[in-house]
């Protein structure tokens, strides 16, 4: 299938503080919307991401249905933090107009799966080095449908780690880089 080239058009985060603040209002709300009654993290846990705070993160959760973006805005409401988020392209096409860029205006930005997109490469790299947020990075690629299982991690999402760290380093960053595993499982509470 031929790809248009409305499908290499890269789309940047935008972030607009007034969109950030309502995603963190509005982030239960998507939960109940699709039927996600809440979201639980230990306290252990809890505590372990909040010590992380200030520092540069990578969230990197496994990815079986359409649900775990909306998840992670739950885990962003809980510890109150924003979180840069990258987006597979076809979301953007998906949602379409206003809901593109209210996706960019809350620090959203595209990749095109399975291709060298190297503006998203790029722009990984330069969140990272900045280290102002946290980015979450679906290392699945694609959703995999099951609950039990996660499917093999795409080398890129290690692979710009390591670049940024290389970049960090260049610019005489000298901080450490966290990519934090975050195990997302359902369990259904009715038939």
């Amino acid at each position: 299938q031929a790809m248009t080239r409305d499908a290499f058009d890269f789309k940047p985060p935008l972030e607009s503080p007034w969109v950030i603040a309502l995603a963190r209002l509005l982030a239960p709300v998507a939960l109940r919307v699709r039927k996600i009654t809440g979201v639980e993290v230990s306290p252990e846990d809890r505590e372990r991401l909040r010590r992380l705070s200030g520092q540069r993160v990578v969230l990197t959760p496994n990815h079986p249905t359409v649900d775990e973006p909306i998840v992670v805005f739950g885990l962003y409401a809980l510890l109150r933090r924003h979180f840069s988020f990258m987006v597979s392209r076809h979301i953007f096409d998906l949602l379409g107009g206003w809901l593109g860029r209210l996706l960019q205006r809350g620090g959203c930005y595209s990749v095109l799966r399975a291709t060298a997109d190297r503006e998203a490469v790029r722009m990984t790299r330069r969140l990272l080095t900045a280290g102002r947020r946290w980015l979450v990075l679906f290392p699945e690629g694609e959703t995999g449908g099951h609950n039990d299982l996660v499917l093999p991690f795409h080398s890129g999402v290690t692979q710009m780690g390591f670049w940024a760290v290389d970049d960090m380093a260049r610019a005489g960053v000298h901080a450490p880089l966290y990519v934090v595993p975050v195990a997302i499982k359902y369990l259904y509470t009715g038939d």
